[in-house]
């Protein structure tokens, strides 16, 4: 029986190799901002991954804030509202989640292997 623990400890786990497979390009954290953003429908404002990601408001502005600064993701003036700002993910972007999640599928199969063992 999978408990708690061993999912916590399989989690940190994944989050470990994910992060020492990017060698300090991108960590989870940002990875799972930059997902929700490719993964949205239409183009979604911080609070939409704010609550997609469940990351708190405060880390989760510091971050889009980051992957701005390094041309992963644009971030412009809602137009209808300027009070919001629109994200979506740039060409660097995309070439950062494609080699990223070539390594969260290794780790995946990794896992299953261990889980099956």
């Amino acid at each position: 029986m999978t408990t708690i623990a061993d999912i916590k400890r399989t989690l940190a786990m994944a989050h470990r190799q994910f992060e020492e497979a990017m060698v300090n390009e991108l960590t989870f954290s940002q990875y799972q901002i930059l997902d929700a953003v490719r993964s949205a429908k239409g183009t979604p404002n911080q609070t939409d991954i704010i609550d997609a990601t469940l990351i708190d408001r405060s880390t989760s502005s510091d971050i889009i804030r980051r992957l701005c600064n390094r041309g992963l993701l644009n971030r412009k003036r809602n137009k209808d509202d300027a009070r919001e700002y629109l994200l979506t993910v740039s060409k660097e972007g995309f070439d950062m989640l494609s080699v990223a999640d070539k390594h969260l599928r290794r780790i995946e199969r990794s896992l299953s292997l261990k889980e099956a063992a």
